[in-house]
């Protein structure tokens, strides 16, 4: 005779139970250990569905935009630029009409930020590279000019920074900071900002490259409960038989 001890259901019914919640249990504690998928993205501003480059020479932009889950901010009251195939302010890394670079022709104090804002790339990110290149066409004075890249992470005290070398920002040549050389850490960012520096249109800038952790989707974990059921039903079919007559109304 079978002895009902848990709402009405016997022993055997309860250790059923026990080693369906068990599984569960196990496949969710699995799903917590799946490492996030790296994903890394280049942003080029290029013509494209979130970014569009019009005319074929200096125009007035707008003072933020989001491109692949990137946000790219300028300093309050200010807008960006962009330099595409202007005969001043081209590049060669500008290789057709369609692209462009950033800049802005705001003066000293300036900032330039980027952040995440994307859910799904997570809330940090690591920068890779960056593409610097002279913005200026003045000749009244100094042209060389260093950066300042400042790194914020979650705890202010891990906060990185790094200073350029410097460059001459009439000219036309990239500057290309790759940020896995440097012996400061640019990685679990939350933004990163740099001042354009005291001369006027002294940067423009191309080429993000960052990666970030994409958090996976909620449809991931029942798929994988699925997967895992079904493994259950076939490695355990007896086991699985008798569960599943005992949870299923008559």
């Amino acid at each position: 005779m079978k002895t009902v001890d848990w709402m009405g259901s016997s022993r055997s019914d309860v250790k059923s139970i026990a080693v369906v919640l068990g599984m569960f249990v196990m496949v969710v504690a699995s799903y917590s250990k799946v490492d996030a998928a790296v994903v890394t993205r280049t942003i080029t501003f290029d013509d494209g569905v979130d970014f569009d480059v019009d005319g074929d020479s200096l125009e007035s932009g707008e003072s933020a935009y989001v491109i692949d889950g990137m946000r790219f901010r300028i300093s309050e009251g200010a807008t960006f630029l962009y330099a595409q195939n202007d005969s001043n302010f081209y590049w060669s890394g500008q290789n057709d009409s369609s692209s462009t670079s950033l800049g802005s022709e705001a003066g000293s104090g300036l900032e330039f930020t980027l952040d995440l804002v994307d859910p799904a790339l997570g809330s940090t990110f690591t920068m890779r590279s960056i593409t610097l290149i002279g913005f200026s066409t003045s000749n009244a004075q100094d042209q060389n000019r260093s950066v300042m890249f400042r790194g914020s992470k979650a705890d202010p005290s891990d906060d990185v920074t790094y200073l350029t070398p410097l460059f001459d920002t009439s000219r036309r040549d990239a500057l290309v900071i790759n940020f896995d050389n440097l012996p400061e850490d640019f990685s679990n960012l939350i933004s990163l900002s740099w001042n354009q520096g005291p001369t006027f249109r002294a940067h423009q800038f191309d080429n993000v490259v960052f990666t970030a952790s994409a958090v996976p989707e909620p449809g991931s974990l029942v798929m994988m409960l699925m997967l895992s059921l079904v493994g259950v039903a076939r490695r355990f079919p007896l086991l699985s038989n008798s569960i599943f007559r005992r949870l299923l109304p008559s």
